[in-house]
């Protein structure tokens, strides 16, 4: 691979672009912001005809489309987390991750295992390598860009069948608390079990959430299933980053050509 990607590169600097182009913000608090960032990378594209006169939503939406037609991604005329990467993905940042991969491939084992699965993060695809041949591939979902997944090299240790799925602590801190506080049914609605410290199940109705900020005193646990956001299976190895490969409850979303969309965690088709 690093050889291969190393050949390539003459190729990809003959045919590259390094021209600047605008960098468009997360839409935010600063939607004016963000907006005219937009206007202006889509008419250094030639999506849309100028950027001296503020453009309506419309016409935004019309230069959008056009962007996603000619990249092959969903046409649906709206900036979400994949569109936005794809404004922002230059020939010089493609250069950049180029010189990472390449120093990726520096840190790995000078030998290899005979068998190993190789997650391709960027990809979003997983292989099953034996004997230096690839015998088995598989979609996978792997993080957001808030939320990436972490480059780590461990060995599976234990496979789970209707695994529980205890949610991290920045998982229960970001999302599942500002949840309850709204409405302590949220737990039940989602099939969680809130647990004290010796294991007693607790009613989550009895608790003042609004004393808590910084994380709570117990433990969420969501029961095995195949409604459980792990699935059927649940593959475990050693890392101080408590991720891991597993099946997932959402298989509808390994249909987007965009899979980016975990919290870190690697869910894998093809279990």
């Amino acid at each position: 691979g690093y050889q291969q990607l190393k050949k390539g590169i003459r190729k990809f600097l003959d045919e590259a672009d390094f021209r600047e182009y605008t960098r468009v913000p997360s839409p935010g608090k600063d939607v004016n912001g963000f907006k005219m960032a937009l206007q202006k990378r889509l008419y250094e594209g030639g999506y849309i005809a100028f950027d001296s006169v503020k453009a309506d939503s419309a016409q935004l939406t019309e230069a959008v489309k056009k962007f996603q037609k000619e990249k092959g991604i969903t046409v649906d005329g709206r900036v979400g987390e994949g569109t936005l990467r794809m404004l922002n993905l230059s020939d010089e940042e493609k250069f950049l991750r180029i010189a990472i991969s390449l120093d990726k491939y520096k840190k790995l084992p000078a030998t290899m295992p005979d068998k190993y699965i190789w997650v391709n993060a960027s990809s979003n695809y997983l292989d099953v390598i034996e004997n230096a041949e690839v015998k088995f591939s598989s979609k996978i979902i792997c993080g957001k860009p808030r939320t990436r997944t972490p480059v780590l090299n461990s060995a599976i240790s234990v496979l789970i069948t209707y695994p529980q799925w205890v949610p991290p602590p920045s998982i229960v801190l970001k999302e599942i608390l500002p949840a309850v506080k709204k409405n302590p049914g949220y737990l039940a609605r989602k099939g969680f079990s809130l647990l004290d410290k010796e294991g007693n199940e607790v009613d989550p109705y009895t608790v003042d959430w609004s004393k808590f900020s910084k994380g709570i005193p117990y433990r969420v646990v969501q029961g095995s299933g195949d409604a459980n956001a792990l699935g059927v299976l649940k593959f475990h190895f050693d890392n101080k980053y408590s991720v891991y490969l597993h099946d997932t409850n959402q298989r509808y979303l390994f249909g987007n050509a965009m899979r980016s969309l975990s919290h870190g965690c690697v869910r894998v088709q093809d279990w």
